[in-house]
């Protein structure tokens, strides 16, 4: 997880939605593995 300055310094920035997007996918399919089940990708 990435801490409160990097966060304030990435949502600055124009490649935050991607970047939140990315994070958000990984936590998922991390989730979707300890579950064991298959995912699609949102």
């Amino acid at each position: 997880v990435p801490n409160r300055l990097e966060v304030l310094r990435l949502s600055m920035t124009s490649n935050y939605k991607d970047y939140n997007r990315k994070f958000v996918r990984t936590a998922q399919n991390l989730l979707c593995q300890r579950a064991n089940v298959t995912c699609t990708n949102v």
